[in-house]
């Protein structure tokens, strides 16, 4: 009973501690300053059990809005949007460790989406020009939603483990490890393009490769609210 009594006070205190964040304010160059003189804002918020950075212009209106990790105020993780002062979007897309990657959308003066922008952590960034085409034909890493196996990740651990036979060749020689199955779902959230990244031996490779084959159809993952070609690699452990 004093543990939970004790957890709750502290549950209260942290709650009560994020709520009042001290406004930060920063100068044209994103410096921090005091207020008297600054051109932007931050303030804190909590929607959904998620953590977001919330920045202003001087005059009030939003600049950005990122969701960030729990463990670090100040980085991005996760959706990141980004407005002109006249309130019209410029872009939008994912950040991961504070850096930008996958499919960044941006937008003209008027608030439409005119361009994409693809980001690899370590490589330059990759400029399209044809969005629609583009999202078609391209197939991505990380995208805005990205897709789902129907009932969710749980859904697809107990769909592997009842559908995978570990074949009598390996189990008799007591072979374990791990396959490593490439595969892309598709806008209509098909399966296709399956391949042994990273195999063990044939036999594992082929039960691993077959598993994923016959996977359901997916929920498609989207950009821009349109269905796109999402890649994934799926680690498949086989132990006796």
């Amino acid at each position: 009973m004093k543990l939970l009594k004790l957890l709750l006070v502290f549950m209260i205190i942290t709650k009560f501690s994020f709520a009042q964040q001290d406004t930060v304010f920063f100068d044209k160059n994103w410096n921090e300053c005091s207020s008297q003189g600054a051109m932007y804002y931050r303030l804190f918020s909590k929607e959904d059990g998620m953590l977001y950075i919330n920045d202003y212009y001087g005059n009030g209106k939003l600049q950005m809005k990122a969701q960030i990790s729990e463990n670090g105020l100040n980085k991005k993780n996760g959706k990141c949007c980004f407005y002109a002062e006249n309130g019209k979007m410029e872009s939008k897309g994912i950040y991961q460790n504070n850096t930008k990657i996958g499919i960044w959308t941006i937008y003209d003066k008027q608030g439409n989406d005119s361009s994409l922008v693809e980001y690899f952590i370590g490589e330059p960034r990759k400029e399209i020009k044809t969005t629609d085409e583009y999202l078609k034909n391209e197939t991505f890493i990380s995208v805005e939603v990205m897709p789902e196996f129907p009932g969710g990740q749980e859904a697809m651990f107990k769909y592997l483990q009842k559908s995978l036979k570990y074949p009598y060749s390996a189990k008799k020689e007591n072979l374990q490890g791990t396959v490593y199955i490439g595969f892309v779902i598709n806008q209509f959230g098909a399966v296709e393009d399956v391949k042994v990244a990273r195999g063990v031996r044939y036999d594992l490779d082929e039960t691993a490769k077959k598993v994923v084959e016959e996977m359901p159809t997916w929920k498609p993952g989207t950009q821009n609210d349109k269905a796109v070609k999402v890649a994934y690699t799926l680690p498949i452990k086989f132990k006796l």
